[in-house]
Order: C-alpha cells, then structure tokens, then sequence
C-alpha cells in the first residue's frame, strides 16, 4: 500500500495507478483527489480492522477474554497484512498536517470505536465491569492498548518482540500478570 509505505505527501496518483494497473486519469474517474482516494484507503483499512476484531470477540465470554481476542487479532492483521497497520499508525501525523483529511478522518474514527464502546456496554451489563464504571475512559484505554500494540509493531520490526508484547498484554487482561496473594 503506497500510503502506507511512502506517507500521504510522498505518494503519488502515478506510483497507485501503475500498481492498480490503470492509468493515473483513471483514477480521477473513481476519486475527485488524492484526498479522496486517502480517506477510502481509511474507510477500507478500519473495515478491515472492524471486521477482524468483531469476528475475534464474538464467541467470547467475559471481558477479559475478548480483550485479549482482540489483542490476539489485532497481532494477527498486522502479521497477515503489515501496510494495514502501518497505514493506521500514520493517521494522527497525516491528519495533523492536512486539514482537509483530519475533520472526515475523526467522523471515520468515531463510526469505528462503537466496536469497543460496544465491549464496553456489555462488560457493563454482563457484571464484569462495575456500574458506576466511566465507559468513555475504558474505550480510549482499548483504543490506547490496541494503538500503542500498532505502533509497537510499526517501529519494532522483530516478530519474536511484538509476539511477545501480544502475549504479555493478554496475560495482563487474564490477571495472569500478577501473582496470587
């Protein structure tokens, strides 16, 4: 993915086009800019993200157990398909220099955190979490633990590391990161 390897600046309608196997006027036919052509990129990148971590905590039971679903998933997009992720990691600094990308980006961003709102609200209602608990500030930790494992992996480039960040982190949402007193 030339978004994700080269940034949004760097990367041109040409370098897309001749890996899409079109001509870069084609482009235009299906995206009125790059900007555009940007933010579908994004849309198809959180689908994908969306999509693996809805199917890894749909048999779960119990919020420690989907957590660590979704660090177990979400470790395994980025060894299946690494430019997903490396693309998402980009986003903050994209959308920081580019304006145009950043107020469509973050209406895109809340459409894709209703996943963890929604493991939220049920650790709420299955008990596992207590009722009084502020659901927002346990959604921004998901998204926080799940971030942070991307950029881990973005920068690391060691297998053998960011599987074992993976495992740690699921030992941790298991207690099994702490001794028994």
């Amino acid at each position: 993915m030339a978004f994700a390897r080269n940034g949004y600046d760097a990367t041109t309608n040409n370098e897309i086009a001749l890996a899409a196997g079109i001509t870069s006027g084609a482009i235009y036919h299906y995206f009125p800019s790059k900007a555009e052509l940007y933010l579908a990129v994004f849309q198809q990148a959180q689908g994908i993200v969306h999509h693996r971590l809805g199917a890894a905590i749909a048999g779960c039971a119990g919020f420690g157990e989907r957590i660590a679903a979704m660090v177990v998933a979400h470790q395994q997009l980025y060894l299946d398909d690494p430019s997903v992720n490396d693309f998402l990691v980009d986003l903050v600094s994209e959308a920081q220099r580019h304006p145009e990308l950043a107020g469509r980006m973050a209406a895109m961003h809340r459409a894709q955190t209703r996943l963890l709102a929604g493991v939220v609200r049920d650790a709420v209602t299955d008990g596992d979490l207590p009722p009084t608990t502020d659901s927002r500030a346990v959604e921004d930790l998901l998204f926080v633990l799940l971030s942070g494992l991307g950029r881990f992996n973005n920068r690391v480039g060691d297998s053998g590391r960011q599987k074992g960040v993976a495992q740690a982190m699921t030992m941790l949402t298991r207690g099994a990161l702490f001794p028994a007193r």
